[in-house]
């Protein structure tokens, strides 16, 4: 219960909420939180589901991703500018998708095969198949990919961009 209060009382702080504007807050980045880890559970799961399982998975991972998106929005309303930027970055122990530099450097170009997945080549040019480093892979090729990274198709052409410096997945 500290703990929350804690949180409650840093989002207030750093933003100059009231105590009812800051609890609102950190319950929607809870909100957003808890979206981003069933995202995440539901991409996992598409990937993997068999194959007449497939289509209703991905159904499933796209009313993910917009439950993220409408989390997103609320907790961006409710944050004034400042915290705007700040209430993207996740809470301590959270994993979030690193963002590659305005011009990233490409290690290599890969053209899916029919059964090859972003963590695939996570693994394969990275040693990691965990999420920071598929969506490092994700957000390189997101115009090509679209909104959502488990529809990649064999025949594209991923670009692969180096580790950031530091990076820690």
């Amino acid at each position: 219960m500290a703990e929350i209060e804690d949180q409650k009382n840093a989002v207030q702080k750093s933003a100059g909420l009231n105590t009812t504007d800051a609890a609102a807050a950190l319950a929607a980045k809870r909100e957003l939180e808890a979206a981003r880890k069933k995202l995440s559970e539901l991409q996992v799961a598409a990937q993997t589901a068999p194959g007449p399982d497939k289509p209703k998975a991905y159904q499933a991972a796209d009313e993910a991703q917009k439950k993220v998106k409408e989390a997103e929005a609320k907790l961006n309303a409710l944050a004034p500018q400042p915290m705007a930027a700040a209430s993207a970055a996740p809470m301590a122990g959270a994993t979030a998708a690193p963002k590659p530099a305005a011009a990233p450097t490409f290690v290599a170009e890969h053209t899916l095969a029919a059964d090859e997945t972003l963590s695939h080549l996570a693994l394969k040019y990275y040693g990691h198949a965990t999420p920071p480093y598929w969506q490092l892979i994700y957000e390189a090729n997101k115009e090509l990919i679209g909104d959502n990274p488990n529809r990649v198709r064999a025949g594209m052409l991923i670009k692969i961009p180096a580790l950031p410096a530091g990076f820690k997945g």
